[in-house]
C-alpha cells in the first residue's frame, strides 16, 4: 500500500503551472503504482467539492477496471479521521461509499489504530459491508446491511459513532500515524504552506510520521508547494531552489515543521546508504518532467518496495 499526499500548491501559479496541472501530475505518479499493482491510500475529506479523494478514486477505477472488486481487494483506501467521520451525515456517507464503489473503501482511524472499514457493493446497489479493524480480511466479522436504514442500525457504525470525539488536530495526527504504520511508502507532491489548523502543516506531519515509521518517502519537489520546501529540508534540493515565501499568519508554524524535518535529515539519509538510490531520490525531487517523474518513481518503487 502506497500513501499519496497531493493538493494544490500555494505557489503553483507563480511557478507557471495551470490550475489543473496537479491532476496531470497525479496521473503521472499513479502510473507506476498501477503498474506494480499497488493499493493507493489517501487521507482526505468526504465532502464532494473538488478534492483529490474523488479524483484518485476515478483515475484508479479506470486503471483497475478488470481487477477483483470485492471489499479488501480494492485498489483505493480512503482513510478518514474519526472526527471527520463522526461529523458526516449518514446520507452523505452512504453517497460517498457508493461514489467510491466498486474500487474504493473507507478506513476510519482512531488513537489505537483503524477502528472500522466500510464499503458499498456498487454505485447502484444498496448493499454495504462493514467490519472492525483495517480492511475486509477472510476472518473479518462482517456486517452486511442495506441502505440508509441498514447503515444506521449497523453495529460497526454505531460503535464508531459512540467513540469519544477527539480534538480535530489530534485526530488528524492519529490518522497520519496510522497511515505511516500501514503503508509501505508515501509520495508527496504539491501541498499548501498556509491555511492549516495544526501545530505544523499536514504535509510536514505526514513526512515526519513516514520517517518515524522508517518508510520510504518519495518527494516530488519540482512541482512546487510544501513538497518543494520539504525536499530542501531533507537535502534533496539546494536551499537556493526555494520559492520566496509569501507573508502568512501560519508562517511560524510552517517553519517549525520544516525545522523538525531538517533535524530528521540524518536519520532519513541513513535509510538510503546506496549512493545510486540516494541520487535517484534527489533526481525525483528536482524533476519538472511528468514523464521523468513517472519513470523514476517506478524504478524506486521496484527497487525499494519489491
Amino acid at each position: 500500500m502506497v500513501a499519496v499526499s497531493i493538493s494544490v500548491a500555494d505557489d503553483q501559479a507563480r511557478m507557471g503551472y495551470t490550475a489543473d496541472y496537479m491532476d496531470r501530475v497525479l496521473q503521472a505518479i499513479l502510473l507506476p503504482a498501477v503498474t506494480e499493482g499497488a493499493t493507493i491510500a489517501y487521507g482526505g475529506r468526504i465532502e464532494h467539492e473538488h478534492n483529490y479523494t474523488l479524483v484518485l478514486s476515478s483515475q484508479l477505477g479506470e486503471a483497475y477496471r478488470r481487477m477483483e472488486q470485492r471489499p479488501g481487494r480494492r485498489p483505493f483506501v480512503h482513510f478518514v479521521a474519526l472526527h471527520r467521520f463522526q461529523a458526516t451525515a449518514p446520507a452523505q456517507l452512504l453517497t460517498h461509499l457508493r461514489t467510491l464503489a466498486p474500487y474504493g473503501e473507507i478506513w476510519v482511524t482512531g488513537r489505537d489504530g483503524v477502528l472500522a472499514s466500510f464499503a458499498a457493493a456498487t454505485p447502484e446497489q444498496s448493499a454495504l459491508s462493514a467490519c472492525q479493524g483495517p480492511g475486509f480480511g477472510a476472518d473479518a466479522a462482517l456486517d452486511i446491511v442495506q441502505g440508509l436504514d441498514g447503515l444506521l442500525a449497523c453495529p460497526t457504525y454505531a460503535a464508531v459513532m459512540a467513540q469519544a470525539a477527539p480534538d480535530p488536530s489530534e485526530s488528524f495526527t492519529q490518522m497520519r500515524r496510522q497511515m505511516a504504520a500501514l503503508c509501505h511508502a508515501r509520495v508527496l507532491v504539491g501541498g499548501r504552506s498556509t491555511g492549516f489548523s495544526g501545530p505544523i502543516s499536514g504535509l510536514c506531519e505526514e513526512a515526519l510520521a513516514t520517517l518515524a515509521a522508517q518508510r520510504p518517502l518519495f518527494v516530488l519537489g519540482g512541482f512546487g508547494g510544501a513538497s518543494r520546501d520539504i525536499a530542501i529540508a531533507l537535502g534533496l534540493l539546494d536551499a537556493n531552489a526555494a520559492v520566496p515565501a509569501l507573508a502568512s499568519p501560519d508562517r511560524e508554524r510552517y517553519e517549525a515543521g520544516l525545522a523538525m524535518l531538517r533535524a530528521a535529515r540524518p536519520s532519513w539519509q541513513a535509510m538510503f546508504p546506496d549512493a545510486a538510490v540516494a541520487e535517484r531520490l534527489r533526481t525525483l525531487a528536482r524533476t519538472e518532467s511528468l514523464a521523468d517523474a513517472s519513470r523514476i518513481l517506478g524504478g524506486l518503487m521496484i527497487g525499494l518496495l519489491a
